[in-house]
């Protein structure tokens, strides 16, 4: 208004500027008027762009499910029921292409940008597999002896992976599953830089027996290779997310045996499943040699699915307290009588003059027995008599 007031001073003496001034004072009313008008019309207009543009956002976000993992700096694609990996070009040529013929073009850049942003803010490790891929991920890990066997396994994956150290447990896998497991772990590491190879062990070393987990079972020679490493992933942290934890998992299951299983160490200690040993496999008459006690030890505890989950030495001294090794002799005898009877077939049959197939000594052997050995029972017992 003091501008105004200003330029009323200023031309009061001047007729043609005083006359003009009058003139735009008078219209300026008109002027602003349409001013306000064109202004309220453009920002409807930019709104109903920004609205478009959201829903946009929105829908392609929905229709096409991409997720990031910032550690690797990759993009995850997840169509049909797999997660696959996309390049951010094949992102951006989704966007623009679908811009091409749309109102939305001329912000198809900003878009673009937006989207990108949008996506690495959806993290790979909180995707959500559906029920085909949870099923599929199962089906192809069948090398387990069941279904809770390989949701327990993947849900410690997943414990593994989203870094939940807090958790003091032992998880102990027979032998066989070392060279699949080392594939997981190594595919595992590209993609997300997370290691998992020492989350399973393979041999005890006086660990506390409440942190110990066993998982039973024996990874067959032809196993599949680990493929669709990525549904691995994401139905391994879903189930480690959905179950809080892989104690969370044993809570909630109801399969019994299953958790026997997995707790057998927690629910016994070294002393009582000695004894269980003697009970099931031993005759408290005649006696035995303190060598082939123990290997009938180690074969008892590789029919169990368990590690040794005792040292040479303790299992020694625990015998020896309990009055079972007196000068390496063990007042005990095999209900089986496993080597025994390996020794009298070997002494009656003398084979290592020739050459023999292992396999076929085995099925002579069965031939002539009630009691059945396997092939690796067959071949811990022969090196055991003639080491040389």
């Amino acid at each position: 208004m003091d501008s105004i007031k200003d330029l009323i001073e200023k031309y009061k003496t001047n007729p043609y500027m005083n006359d003009k001034l009058a003139l735009y004072l008078a219209n300026l009313p008109q002027l602003m008027q349409t001013i306000e008008t064109h202004h309220i019309q453009k920002t409807a207009q930019l709104n109903e762009l920004n609205e478009k543009k959201e829903a946009y956002i929105q829908e392609f976000l929905t229709e096409h499910l991409i997720f990031y993992i910032p550690q690797t700096e990759i993009f995850i694609e997840y169509s049909d029921h797999n997660y696959s990996i996309i390049s951010e070009d094949d992102i951006t040529h989704y966007i623009l292409s679908e811009l091409q013929h749309n109102e939305l073009k001329i912000w198809k850049y900003k878009i673009k940008k937006h989207i990108l942003k949008r996506i690495k803010e959806n993290l790979f490790s909180s995707s959500i597999p559906d029920s085909i891929t949870i099923k599929s991920v199962i089906q192809n890990l069948s090398i387990f002896l069941t279904k809770n066997h390989v949701k327990y396994f993947l849900t410690i994956l997943g414990d593994s992976m989203l870094g939940k150290k807090d958790q003091p447990y032992i998880y102990f896998i027979d032998n066989s599953f070392k060279s699949m497991i080392r594939k997981f772990a190594e595919q595992i590491y590209i993609m997300t830089t997370k290691s998992v190879s020492d989350t399973f062990k393979y041999k005890f070393y006086d660990h506390k027996y409440e942190h110990c987990r066993i998982i039973t079972g024996i990874c067959p020679e032809l196993y599949p290779s680990p493929t669709k490493i990525l549904n691995i992933i994401s139905v391994s942290n879903y189930l480690s997310t959905k179950y809080s934890n892989a104690e969370g998992f044993l809570t909630q299951c109801d399969d019994t045996e299953f958790i026997n299983t997995t707790l057998y160490l927690k629910l016994n200690n070294s002393e009582k499943i000695i004894s269980m040993f003697i009970d099931e496999t031993m005759h408290t008459t005649g006696s035995m040699s303190y060598k082939n006690f123990y290997f009938l030890w180690r074969s008892y505890l590789k029919q169990k699915n368990l590690p040794l989950i005792i040292s040479h030495s303790n299992f020694k001294n625990s015998i020896t307290q309990m009055n079972l090794c007196k000068d390496d002799i063990v007042p005990l005898t095999s209900k089986q009588l496993y080597i025994q009877n390996v020794k009298l077939f070997l002494d009656n049959h003398p084979y290592f003059e020739d050459q023999y197939d292992l396999g076929d000594l085995l099925t002579t052997y069965n031939e002539l027995h009630e009691i059945k050995l396997t092939e690796d029972m067959f071949r811990d017992i022969i090196i055991l008599l003639h080491p040389n």
